[in-house]
């Protein structure tokens, strides 16, 4: 019978790459086929994430009938369903779905989840947030928001070992206690069981930014122009999402990188040491989380960095930023449902090519 896996996640643990990666079958050195049951061209299974989320029944039943046929037809010796919108949803909620719909497949099933340590997980946070155009004043105010459970790890991760036991794996997103350093490889390796897979090397879709790329998307997200209402958020997001990926594909001189002030790092390390110890014994060997919130403080700087775009561009980068803030923004009014599928669409091609014309294209010109 197929092994089935659920991914729940974090997030900014390497899951678009993981997901990338089981969209393309990117692994070579083993026997055991795998099935991916998404939607053809889709990366991920974040509509079956959403309708968890939100407890829309009918959603929930839609998305899991088929997967359970496209698992079931395939005939695979594992399975992987991957969405990190379950981050936030309780252990017993999503397990109800997956004993409900899951059929045969439901009493084996087994859930994989990594965990960045807590200062980073933080400013990966505020940095993913600010490119999808969610603006915060400071880090210490996006950090003020942050839903209570999302930082309590031991609670939350413990809460799935209690229902499933040793069904569940939870891996420290640190690149130094990943198989080969890397997330996939690591990943591959528990649901194949095997040491022989090899994940392929490949770009990094969610590379970080640089500080000055971080700030004109800022700057672009808070323009005039931005149209507020709910109908265009997701094109907004989408927009945000692939400017992204074509900022982190294109060469670039050495820049800062966004980084916590010392203030707000050292709010964590007491608000967050307890829960770093806890998870520690609860699923470590050894105080893996502890010393990595211990460690943070390097990468600490004296006050938060600036925002404003008069901070790292001139008055003659600003105006043409501007223009082109103009342009994108007056597109997603004139046709925001347009604007968001097609912007869907450039994020999903860009996960499936295994060699992302826009780096090709930019190296290219930069001769």
């Amino acid at each position: 019978m197929t092994q089935v896996f659920l991914h729940i996640g974090d997030m900014k643990t390497g899951t678009t790459s993981i997901q990338r990666a089981l969209m393309r079958g990117s692994w070579s050195g083993v026997d055991q086929t795998l099935c991916y049951p998404v939607t053809e061209g889709h990366p991920y299974h974040h509509p079956l994430g959403s309708a968890i989320h939100s407890g829309d029944k009918a959603a929930v039943a839609q998305q899991m009938s088929a997967i359970y046929a496209r698992i079931k037809k395939s005939g695979a010796d594992v399975a992987v369903i991957s969405t990190e919108l379950l981050e936030e949803v309780p252990a017993v909620e999503v397990m109800r779905v997956m004993r409900d719909h899951l059929g045969e497949f439901a009493e084996g099933l087994k859930v994989i989840a990594y965990v960045r340590p807590h200062a980073e997980r933080v400013l990966s946070s505020w940095v993913q947030v600010t490119k999808l155009g969610l603006s915060f004043k400071t880090q210490a105010d996006f950090y003020g928001k942050l839903a209570p459970g999302k930082l309590a790890y031991a609670d939350r991760f413990g809460a799935w070992r209690d229902l499933i036991g040793d069904r569940f794996v939870l891996r420290p997103m640190i690149r130094a206690e990943l198989a080969g350093g890397d997330v996939v490889q690591d990943f591959l390796e528990i649901v194949f069981g095997s040491q022989s897979v090899e994940a392929e090397r490949d770009l990094e879709l969610n590379e970080s930014l640089s500080l000055s790329d971080l700030v004109l998307l800022r700057h672009l997200h808070k323009h005039p122009r931005r149209m507020p209402q709910k109908n265009t958020r997701g094109a907004r997001m989408r927009m945000g999402e692939y400017l992204s990926y074509i900022l982190s594909a294109m060469p670039r001189r050495r820049d800062k990188r966004p980084m916590l002030s010392r203030e707000l790092y050292e709010r964590i390390r007491q608000e967050r040491s307890a829960d770093a110890d806890a998870l520690d014994k609860a699923f470590f060997s050894s105080s893996i989380m502890s010393d990595a919130l211990v460690r943070a403080a390097e990468k600490t700087v004296p006050a938060e960095q600036p925002l404003e775009a008069a901070d790292y561009f001139s008055a003659d980068q600003i105006r043409h930023i501007n223009a082109f803030s103009i342009l994108l923004h007056d597109m997603v009014k004139f046709a925001p449902e347009v604007m968001n599928v097609c912007l869907t669409q450039k994020v999903y091609a860009t996960m499936r090519e295994s060699v992302w014309a826009a780096r090709d294209t930019s190296a290219a010109q930069s001769k």
